[in-house]
């Protein structure tokens, strides 16, 4: 194709395409786009975003369809919640991509209770609660410095745990504060039981209350798998997954031989197995621990002790050093 007649600034676009003028402004969320394909001289590329609509299809692949004068979705012709198509429209406005979330409501249309599904919106709106990118969604659990569970002290939270039980024993009523089921909720709750805070995923699918106490800030599900430990504040939205890779994937890497071996390390240290590579230096001082380089803190912290966001923690060794000490020493559960 030719190259279309625009103009362009910080806050609007304007192409002239098969004769007609088409303005996109900076809160659309085609913007991002249609500026990046001017900007690479894509004309191509160009008409598939001059409309909301059109910017979209790729992402919605058909499963979803928009009404653009509204900017609301709709899935098999019933319109999405506000909370979910907010965070579709503030995710393509700044040119992410929505798809997990689009894998999210599909999920949620499998909860079989109307009442489970719509409470969730509520619990959605608290802060670091993130969508992963298979359409699960991400809470946190205050356990014992073993890992056991608060309240009975008979359910392991070890990360890679799984647990699961009948959805029919689980009160789906928001009036009981407590009651039969697994619990999780937002950080904010989360921190108020136990020594340490995990984090869990949850399927949209086995969600089955969240009470009306507590400001809305924790659910019951009848399933959930622990993730790993919490280390930094997770998002709103997205949840990159590879933040904790299942496996490390330099098992040969000599930068963590040192004198200590695997059997010198006292195992009740720490109740979570430690890989043998990392335990030359997992118990080391504090002090010790800040002589290490950034990249073995991270590795150490991402791998040993499967600390969730670990390579995005601010405030450089120390702070990291600070996690580490927090998880490996059960005292996870720090105050905002």
């Amino acid at each position: 194709m030719k190259p279309l007649p625009f103009t362009i600034s910080n806050e609007s676009i304007t192409v002239i395409y098969e004769g007609k003028s088409h303005t996109v402004h900076k809160s659309q969320p085609q913007f991002a786009n249609l500026r990046r394909a001017i900007e690479e001289t894509d004309w191509d590329e160009v008409p598939k975003h001059l409309t909301i609509s059109k910017s979209l299809t790729a992402w919605t692949k058909g499963k979803f369809t928009i009404d653009e004068s509204k900017e609301i979705f709709s899935y098999d012709g019933k319109e999405l919640p506000q909370e979910i198509n907010k965070r579709i429209i503030a995710m393509a406005s700044a040119n992410d991509d929505p798809t997990p979330l689009f894998k999210f409501y599909e999920r949620l249309k499998k909860n079989p209770s109307y009442r489970s599904v719509h409470q969730l919106y509520s619990f959605l709106t608290h802060s670091g609660i993130p969508i992963t990118k298979d359409g699960c969604f991400l809470a946190y659990k205050g356990v014992r410095e073993n890992y056991m569970d608060v309240h009975s002290g008979k359910f392991s939270n070890k990360p890679g745990t799984v647990h699961k039980m009948p959805r029919n024993e689980i009160s789906d009523d928001p009036e009981k504060p407590c009651h039969e089921g697994f619990h999780v909720g937002a950080i904010s709750y989360a921190r108020g039981f136990g020594s340490r805070v995990v984090v869990c995923k949850i399927d949209p699918e086995n969600v089955v209350c969240v009470p009306y106490d507590s400001s809305q800030q924790k659910m019951r599900v009848c399933e959930y798998k622990v993730i790993g430990n919490h280390g930094e504040q997770l998002p709103d939205t997205i949840h990159d997954e590879d933040d904790l890779p299942q496996d490390d994937p330099d098992e040969n890497d000599d930068a963590f031989n040192g004198s200590e071996t695997a059997d010198e390390v006292s195992a009740e240290k720490v109740p979570i197995a430690i890989p043998s590579k990392f335990k030359s230096i997992a118990f080391k001082s504090p002090d010790e621990l800040m002589a290490q380089s950034l990249d073995n803190l991270r590795k150490l912290a991402t791998y040993g002790f499967k600390i969730i966001g670990a390579s995005k923690i601010p405030g450089g060794k120390a702070s990291l050093v600070s996690t580490i000490l927090d998880v490996r020493d059960g005292n996870s559960r720090k105050k905002e």
